[in-house]
């Protein structure tokens, strides 16, 4: 509040508006000046806690951002590039190596990289989307070798050799 005889103006005015007696609310207020003593505000003072000194701040998330992206395509060509230059993978499933059989016809059963040429032998056969092939060979009376491969559109091959011991069986007369 303003002081002196601002203060005096104001009390005076309001008290003709209020219709009250002007020396009394005068005579009021000289007696609470000299009772009040201004003292300056105690501020209640807090140690902030320490932080660790680390801040998100927009900076900071771009160049997180910034670091990923780097990562994701230098992944990607890498993915690309392997796979140009590296051959196929090739599983063979069945029949396994260095095994005997009596029967006269086997199944390979195996998978590979879609878009690959299986070839058993050197004879070319049928691969599904996924990968996966069967076909149905003829063995010989006595070791068998079967080179399995896998091609890929980059020329590059992969190579399984299967050893089986096809062994006839007596029939009774």
């Amino acid at each position: 509040m303003p002081k002196g005889s601002y203060l005096r103006g104001f009390l005076l005015s309001y008290a003709e508006f209020l219709g009250l007696p002007k020396e009394k609310i005068l005579e009021i207020w000289q007696k609470e000046e000299k009772n009040i003593s201004i003292e300056p505000p105690k501020f209640k003072t807090e140690r902030l806690p320490k932080t660790s000194g680390f801040f998100i701040t927009p900076r900071l998330v771009s160049i997180f951002l910034s670091i990923v992206l780097v990562i994701s395509i230098g992944g990607y060509v890498f993915y690309q590039v392997r796979d140009l230059i590296a051959a196929p993978i090739l599983e063979i499933f069945s029949p396994k190596d260095e095994s005997v059989t009596s029967q006269e016809i086997i199944e390979v059963r195996g998978k590979t990289e879609p878009g690959s040429i299986v070839k058993i032998n050197g004879q070319p056969i049928d691969v599904n989307p996924t990968g996966e092939f069967q076909e149905e060979v003829f063995l010989r009376s006595g070791l068998n070798v079967l080179e399995v491969t896998a091609e890929s559109r980059t020329k590059k091959v992969s190579r399984k050799t299967i050893i089986l011991d096809y062994r006839e069986t007596q029939k009774p007369f």
